[in-house]
């Protein structure tokens, strides 16, 4: 399942660098609401690519699954995970090219680390644990809680998005 989550990040890692580049450029040019347009557009575009992303995996995910000689039910667990793969993906898109990019550009990072922790830490691992040791639930839900954090990051990202609280003075040289 790794594989076929890789694979379909590659675009949306370079959608994240030029969302950077781009965001640091305008906002050092210092037109705020050009940043928050293009912002917006990120924004938009993360979601797009999260839905072709989503599709992509929900495609290939039988095809990848049958070229293994597994048994039927690793088979069916592999079913699950890409399952909950192809739905953590529309927020991993959104959120990563958010943070990675955008609001990365804009010089939010203490906001960013922040947040990465205490999304993962706080929320996404204990999820997790509960999920497979207490209440024994299915590869689905466990995955799913443990990137629960992609979920929730998605959600702050519009938040953080929408305040105009990430744009920062860029100091220049």
């Amino acid at each position: 399942t790794s594989v076929t989550q890789q694979m379909s990040t590659v675009v949306i890692q370079g959608v994240c660098q030029s969302g950077a580049i781009i965001t640091g450029q305008t906002l050092g040019e210092g037109d705020k609401e050009k940043t928050m347009r293009q912002g917006y557009g990120f924004l938009g575009l993360g979601f797009l690519l999260g839905i072709f992303a989503s599709l992509c995996i929900t495609i290939i995910s039988p095809f990848v699954i049958r070229s293994y000689n597994v048994t039927p039910e690793t088979a069916a667990t592999a079913r699950q995970l890409m399952s909950a793969i192809s739905i953590i993906m529309l927020f991993q898109a959104t959120n990563s090219i958010m943070t990675k990019g955008v609001l990365r550009g804009g010089g939010d990072t203490k906001m960013l680390m922040l947040a990465d922790n205490v999304f993962l830490w706080i929320l996404s691992i204990p999820l997790g644990i509960v999920a497979g040791f207490v209440f024994h639930l299915p590869a689905f839900w466990i995955y799913v809680c443990l990137k629960f954090d992609q979920i929730s990051k998605a959600v702050w990202c519009v938040l953080r998005l929408k305040s105009g609280k990430w744009i920062k003075k860029i100091k220049t040289v």
